[in-house]
């Protein structure tokens, strides 16, 4: 079955991935956290935002760009202007 996700939050979920889309407005922060049950898929769909993996590797990120990570690893971001982005968990096995 077909299905369009327009609303924020968790969009699909299966037995071992979940995908969640999230927004949020320039200067806003996501706080730092970790799925260390995951690896992870970062996608930009619109802004840019500026993405910390760990405590120093930081990535500026636009639409068009993924960026992968293991889960284990801590994740903060900053909405560099207006943003909507996809988190994609992928259960590790």
């Amino acid at each position: 079955m077909a299905k369009i996700v327009e609303n924020l939050g968790v969009a699909i979920q299966g037995s071992d991935y979940t995908v969640v889309k999230k927004a949020g407005k320039k200067g806003e922060t996501v706080e730092k956290h970790d799925h260390p049950e995951a690896n992870v898929l970062f996608t930009v769909v619109k802004g840019h935002m500026e993405v910390t993996i760990g405590d120093k590797d930081v990535f500026n990120l636009v639409p068009g760009q993924i960026l992968s990570f293991d889960g284990s690893n801590t994740i903060s971001a900053k909405f560099v202007e207006d943003s909507e982005f996809f988190v994609t968990l992928i259960l590790k096995r």
